[in-house]
């Protein structure tokens, strides 16, 4: 436009002068000519500015998203009961009041690793439910019950094990010593349900019940 209006101021002189009207014509157009290519120049740099950001976002939208984390990365124990053996303690002190239950257990986690902790077992019966008291195995203890007899060790506590190594997805087997405030007779009836728990280290709990008279029936 500053070029325009001074050819217009310009006019007059022009006029008089054919000559420099053709230099002044050749120069105006030449400055037109610059500021097109200019203005052309800025549009093409923008349009590949513009494609190089729409190319990024394509890439972002098509690349595989990297797990930071959520419900998979959180552990996730499962248990499963897999025997018994229920009996009468042999120490007199015991024997009036608690059953005892030796209860063979697998362990296993589908996602993160984690320790388990927190081993509880619930003996559901007559309408009743009733907390067993876990209690770590000694060097050696030998149970004679109705489902089975035998002599468990220290080695074999599921609990200690699982309190020190993670539980990964490879299955850990063990026994868990529990002792209940029930009398045996209750303990063994096949109506009687044991549901087992424990927990991870985030305090997420997972359970499995078992009904006694299955293995009864065994």
């Amino acid at each position: 436009m500053d070029l325009i209006e001074q050819f217009r101021k310009e006019w007059v002189v022009i006029k008089e002068a054919p000559l420099s009207l053709l230099i002044i014509a050749a120069l105006l157009l030449i400055a037109m000519y610059a500021l097109f290519r200019a203005n052309l120049e800025r549009k093409n740099d923008l349009i590949k500015t513009l494609s190089d950001q729409l190319a990024v976002a394509n890439a972002q939208t098509k690349a595989p998203r990297m797990d930071t984390g959520g419900p998979s990365t959180k552990p996730e124990l499962k248990v499963l009961m897999t025997g018994a053996n229920i009996f009468i303690p042999n120490a007199p002190d015991m024997r009036r009041h608690l059953t005892g239950l030796a209860i063979d257990v697998r362990v296993w986690n589908t996602a993160k690793p984690s320790i388990a902790t927190d081993w509880g077992l619930s003996v559901i019966a007559g309408g009743r439910i009733v907390k067993a008291q876990l209690t770590r195995i000694p060097d050696e203890l030998r149970v004679s019950g109705t489902i089975n007899s035998t002599v468990i060790h220290a080695s074999q506590d599921l609990s200690m094990k699982t309190s020190k190594e993670p539980v990964g997805n490879t299955v850990q087997e063990g026994t868990l010593l529990f002792y209940v405030n029930l009398d045996k007779a209750t303990v063994v009836s096949a109506s009687t349900q044991l549901e087992l728990s424990v927990k991870d280290e985030n305090g997420a709990a997972s359970t499995a019940r078992q009904s006694v008279g299955d293995w009864l029936q065994r």
